[in-house]
């Protein structure tokens, strides 16, 4: 299945590209992991963005992916809290 993924930051698109040019290949990623990790249904493994960017104290970051078909999962945002700012937030 060819997955689009999306790097959102405050709403908008900011990087995209598909899993087939990943760097590494993700079931050996997910192999890696599960060898000094356990799992759980519904745990996302994190393995960078397509294109970085710089975040700040309120932006959101968010994750979108998409597949054929009209196939896409619900987005992993995520707000940013600076903890130095905020520590009650910790």
């Amino acid at each position: 299945m060819k997955l689009n993924i999306q790097s959102v930051h405050n709403g908008e698109v900011y990087a995209e590209n598909t899993v087939d040019h990943m760097t590494h290949n993700p079931a050996r990623l997910v192999s890696l992991h599960s060898s000094i990790q356990g799992w759980y249904a519904g745990d996302v493994l994190s393995t960078g963005t397509p294109r970085a960017f710089h975040i700040q104290d309120g932006d959101i970051a968010e994750c979108r992916i998409q597949g054929p078909d009209g196939f896409e999962m619900r987005p992993l945002v995520n707000p940013v809290v600076d903890l130095k700012k905020h520590p009650e937030k910790a």
